[in-house]
């Protein structure tokens, strides 16, 4: 007799032991065997047939448990066709079961196969130790350590002439996944059958994390806010993230063809990456859903461990969402709504009304008023009360602009367009305002050959930067302002006829204060809290002189120099907790006390009348006296704009 037959004798006489009698020999029954066959004892199990519970009946619940163990039997079936090449023609079959012991698929002889479904192998069978009593698998779900049983070492006699050899397939924090087991006749028993189960184990297992790790790696990449593509050397997409997949012509699956089939645009990518294997911010422009986006493109090689290119990573964003971010940073946005308008005159509410409703549309907006009356306080309102209102704010004053620079200014400029060109060339205000408002203040300043160019982006809502050749969609809002009637201008040929149709779709005329004079009480006590606030100072009280004496006067330069007025006032002040008429010694002109007085027409005066550019002139003169030759402080004391002074200086000399 074989030492195989000798063993399987020895093992079978214990195990007769123990089911007549709970005890046997411990010096020839392993301790985990024992302590096992106990339990199977203690749970009623029948050891010479098998457990009804032993498969399960209910198609629909073996289907359950089939789905959610799909892509751990996927991994493991290429592993599993290697056991079975290995085991072929040797009586022997492997089978996967989950870790809560349901066998999920099996590999082997066919003829084998076929009989053991029969008996205790096939999909769907339960393998636990409360179930099928001592095997393999149950003793590798309990200790989660690779166990090899033979013969009678089965709790049921059903199993005693087969050889069971099983590990476990664990994750990388020690858990068991699920366990993979070769079974085959008791007489084919040996040592080595337990090491390629537990060699393929380990197999799976790096597989399945490794499975894991490049799924959480493009599960990053697709959660990305940015656009990513992943080449090889040949520019050939691997991987493209769910961002940039918005913007391509495939499917996700249908990859592996050159980037340029893949992501179509002008310039195209391909050409891009023949130049250059490492370029940042390079503009072009795709189609998406039937609209054209300007797309910031990035490339970057990628190199294995002996610092070969083997690829390149291609990283994209929306131009706009770019500008949104940088506009963000440096304060490119309106600040004031409707609400920071104030005032209860009919004049001025029925602008805000209008102002209101036009806000909810994409209609351009001209507004006119005379200088200070809020142009910009309602060209913010009606962007902040738009449904562009989270895009940037962007304002531009014509007149600050010298006319040889207004086009680079306004649609950029690529590199080398000119001498003195930045590298890499520069975004225009336009594109900077792509997805919000771009406002031209005093529009009636820019020149007729600029005028026939903005003419063109309010026709087809694209641009060319200077020296380029690409065409970028904009999609942007403008709102015009002038100090000046238009109309006026139209018909002295300085406003061409066509732009001023283009940019008055909705007209809104801001009230002068001298129209609105009832207004002026709320508007002071909101300057007086604002510049108090300002200056540290506690608020002060208003007396009715003070405001009376505001009442009284027309206000040319408007709510700009009411303002300055009152922050004038209040500095004037000192310690007076309440402001009065002696406070404005220097509103009329706001030249101050010692300033020349307005002279005044009449017959007996005729000789001495100066004419209006001389008295400007004089009072240019004097609040630059006044304030030590400062620009700014001399702006606001004259109650204009700084650039308006600078203008008036240079055409004074």
């Amino acid at each position: 007799m074989d030492t195989c037959e000798v063993m399987r004798e020895a093992y079978s006489r214990e195990w007769n032991n123990f089911v007549k009698t709970g005890d046997c020999n411990a010096e020839i029954i392993r301790p985990q065997i024992l302590e096992s066959w106990k339990r199977s004892r203690s749970n009623d199990l029948n050891p010479f047939n098998r457990n009804e519970k032993a498969f399960i009946e209910d198609p629909k619940k073996l289907e359950e448990i089939l789905y959610a163990n799909n892509f751990l039997v996927a991994l493991a079936k290429p592993y599993m066709q290697i056991l079975a090449e290995v085991v072929d023609e040797t009586g022997f079959i492997g089978f996967l079961a989950s870790k809560e012991g349901y066998i999920l698929h099996t590999v082997g002889d066919p003829a084998l196969l076929k009989s053991a479904e029969n008996g205790f192998v096939r999909v769907g069978e339960i393998r636990t130790e409360k179930v099928a009593g001592t095997t393999a698998v149950a003793l590798c779900l309990t200790t989660l350590q690779p166990v090899q049983i033979f013969s009678a070492e089965h709790y049921n006699s059903f199993y005693h002439d087969w050889t069971c050899s099983a590990a476990p397939i664990c994750d990388e924090h020690g858990d068991l996944i699920a366990v993979l087991n070769l079974s085959g006749n008791y007489r084919l028993i040996h040592k080595h059958t337990l090491g390629i189960v537990i060699s393929l184990c380990k197999a799976i297992e790096h597989a399945i994390r490794l499975k894991l790790t490049n799924t959480y790696l493009n599960n990053c990449i697709d959660s990305s806010e940015y656009g990513m593509a992943i080449l090889d050397n040949k520019n050939i997409v691997k991987h493209l993230n769910k961002h940039l997949l918005h913007y391509s012509t495939k499917l996700k699956g249908d990859l592996d063809k050159p980037v340029g089939d893949i992501l179509i645009s002008d310039p195209p990518v391909s050409r891009l990456l023949e130049n250059d294997n490492r370029f940042f911010e390079k503009s072009i422009t795709v189609r998406n859903q039937d609209r054209l986006t300007t797309l910031l493109i990035n490339t970057q090689s990628v190199y294995d461990e002996e610092n070969k290119i083997v690829g390149k990573l291609v990283v994209t964003r929306e131009k706009k969402e770019v500008h949104r971010l940088v506009h963000r940073m440096v304060g490119a946005y309106a600040t004031f709504t409707f609400d920071n308008i104030l005032g209860n005159s009919e004049k001025l509410l029925h602008v805000i009304e209008l102002a209101k409703n036009v806000s909810k549309t994409a209609a351009r907006v001209l507004i006119q008023g005379e200088s200070g009356t809020g142009k910009e306080l309602f060209a913010q309102a009606i962007h902040n009360a738009s449904n562009l209102k989270d895009g940037p704010f962007i304002g531009i004053n014509c007149s600050a602009i010298p006319s040889e620079l207004m086009e680079s200014e306004f649609f950029g400029y690529d590199e080398g367009a000119f001498s003195g060109a930045k590298k890499g060339g520069m975004p225009g205000k336009f594109e900077l305002a792509e997805g919000g408002t771009i406002f031209l203040d005093e529009i009636d300043c820019m020149p007729q050959e600029m005028q026939i160019k903005l003419l063109r982006v309010l026709e087809e809502n694209k641009i060319t930067r200077v020296g380029g050749n690409v065409v970028l969609p904009v999609n942007v809002r403008i709102i015009a302002a002038s100090g000046k009637n238009l109309g006026e201008l139209v018909k002295q040929g300085r406003i061409r006829l066509d732009l001023y149709y283009r940019i008055n779709t909705i007209v809104l005329d801001i009230p002068p204060l001298r129209e609105r004079k009832t207004d002026i009480p709320l508007l002071v006590d909101h300057i007086a809290n604002t510049v108090g606030h300002k200056l540290g100072l506690q608020k002060k009280r208003l007396s009715e002189g003070f405001i009376a004496d505001l009442m009284s006067y027309d206000w040319p330069g408007n709510i700009r120099e009411l303002g300055n007025v009152i922050e004038r006032a209040i500095i004037v002040s000192g310690e007076a907790d309440t402001l009065t008429k002696n406070h404005l010694d220097t509103i009329h002109f706001q030249l101050g006390t010692d300033a020349a007085p307005p002279v005044v027409c009449s017959e007996t005066s005729m000789t001495e009348i100066r004419t209006l550019k001389e008295v400007e002139r004089d009072a240019i003169m004097f609040a630059l006296k006044q304030t030590n030759n400062s620009h700014v402080e001399a702006a606001r004391l004259l109650g204009i704009h700084r650039n308006t002074l600078y203008n008036k200086l240079k055409e004074y000399s």
